[in-house]
């Protein structure tokens, strides 16, 4: 079960599929649908220097979810 304060900072409703994916050390979370491939592309950036990935806040993937 999603905490409802994630799936409502992340649109996400009851009976929706969400898809899951290991980034490192992190888990990414999206609908399942076409915007999953760009929350993987951001996901995925190469950080500068620093060898961690970039984080990804709640506002840059409803965003994305809004494209």
């Amino acid at each position: 079960m999603i905490p409802k304060h994630v799936a409502t900072t992340l649109g996400i409703k009851s009976g929706d599929q969400v898809v899951f994916e290991k980034m490192g050390d992190r888990y990414a979370i999206a609908k399942l649908d076409q915007r999953v491939d760009r929350l993987a592309e951001i996901m995925d950036r190469d950080p500068k220097r620093t060898g961690k990935p970039l984080p990804v806040s709640p506002g840059e993937i409803k965003k994305i979810w809004k494209e």
